[in-house]
């Protein structure tokens, strides 16, 4: 256990060293772009310097470690490295930010990237997208690909973040086309990712429709919003009451009595959903005691879309997911409910309880899920929403 902890944490931490050095070319623009410049590079090398000596640190660490000849020897090695990595975690977070705003300031401004900067901007970009931050990959990966076209890395994470955030045009069917080589090799992507590939040109149609409604719901702007205050943030939903009226009723009945207060996202699968509306803290059931009508499906399923789950006919209840990335399988078999108007970045954040590994889904080991705290509806229309239950009209 002792060696698979080490093992994990000082890969991790080396595969993001950079022990390079930045040097920017001198700039020749006005005085203010100057000074703003050489004060982030001063930073941006001070952090390098810093991060340096933090490898050195575990790597020293690693040594003793491996060379102890007792557990008791080992242990304190072990304690030290952990306070190592955290910190390195850390100043890699600071160093990032600070790598970012350097890019962005010569870029916006037109003046040379250093290869090696934009090394560090690509590593990032990827990071990015492996933490689930698909927006922040996208716009970052944009941007670096705009500055230097020949950049393969930035090219490949904007189509693979794209995808993942409803982005299905002919900017992105470009780039997968021109690196079709590179996406057909096997565990390039994932399969989730395939499957949208697979479907690029239909999913841009249907989203085009989707905004077309989007468009109009904000005309009117009066749809039910609840808001979802979570382990990790808020989360705000707007729901579709017009396209799903009877169980949005049952949702908005459900929120206001606090069903979903203290819920857990139980099931939590990268680039396919986080599922809730179950299960408590201690995994205890909070099922209810009557089952709602089916309303036909009339949208389809985007990253950001709420959807009520139902196993079979009439079988909807309290459970819903709200999808990771587009599920072009899953459209016209679950009802769409909503969508999250703000705090996609939040969903994206949420610990992953499950896996999929050789098609098969398996639970992630010493995950804690995250919670939904409260749930507030904050908006809806003026009538009374009380749901629609099979067990009634029977």
């Amino acid at each position: 256990m002792i060696l698979r902890i080490f093992g994990c944490g000082y890969l991790t931490l080396i595969s993001l060293t950079l022990g390079q050095s930045f040097c920017l070319a001198q700039q020749d623009d006005v005085n203010t772009i100057e000074s703003d410049v050489q004060v982030l590079q001063e930073k941006f090398n001070s952090m390098r310097e810093e991060f340096r000596n933090c490898v050195s640190e575990v790597q020293r660490l690693g040594v003793s470690y491996v060379n102890a000849t007792s557990l008791d020897e080992a242990y304190p090695f072990l304690d030290d490295f952990d306070s190592q990595v955290e910190k390195g975690n850390e100043l890699l977070e600071r160093w990032k930010t600070v790598g970012i705003k350097l890019f962005d300031l010569l870029d916006d401004n037109k003046q040379p990237i250093d290869e090696e900067l934009a090394y560090f901007v690509s590593i990032t970009v990827s990071k990015f997208f492996n933490e689930n931050q698909y927006e922040k990959a996208y716009q970052l990966a944009s941007k670096l690909f705009k500055n230097n076209p020949k950049n393969k890395i930035a090219e490949i994470f904007q189509a693979r973040s794209g995808i993942l955030t409803n982005r299905f045009g002919n900017d992105i069917a470009l780039l997968i086309k021109a690196n079709k080589d590179h996406f057909q090799q096997e565990d390039a992507v994932t399969a989730a990712e395939t499957v949208i590939i697979n479907n690029l040109y239909v999913l841009d149609a249907r989203f085009k429709k989707e905004l077309e409604i989007r468009e109009k719901e904000a005309q009117a702007d009066d749809l039910p919003l609840v808001l979802l205050e979570t382990s990790k943030g808020d989360i705000e939903f707007e729901l579709f009451e017009d396209s799903a009226p009877d169980m949005v009723g049952n949702f908005i009945h459900l929120v206001e009595n606090k069903h979903y207060d203290g819920l857990i996202f139980h099931g939590v699968i990268q680039m396919s959903a986080a599922e809730t509306g179950l299960f408590d803290s201690e995994f205890k059931k909070r099922e209810l005691d009557y089952k709602i009508f089916d309303e036909k499906p009339t949208r389809d399923i985007f990253a950001g879309s709420v959807v009520m789950i139902s196993e079979s006919r009439n079988s909807a209840d309290s459970r819903f997911f709200i999808a990771t990335a587009p599920l072009p399988n899953v459209s016209g078999k679950q009802t769409v409910i909503g969508r999250v108007k703000n705090g996609m970045e939040v969903v994206y954040s949420l610990n992953n309880t499950h896996e999929m590994q050789e098609d098969e889904v398996v639970p992630v080991e010493d995950v804690v899920a995250d919670q939904i705290r409260i749930a507030t509806v904050t908006r809806k229309r003026d009538h009374q929403y009380t749901p629609r239950k099979v067990s009634a009209e029977k």
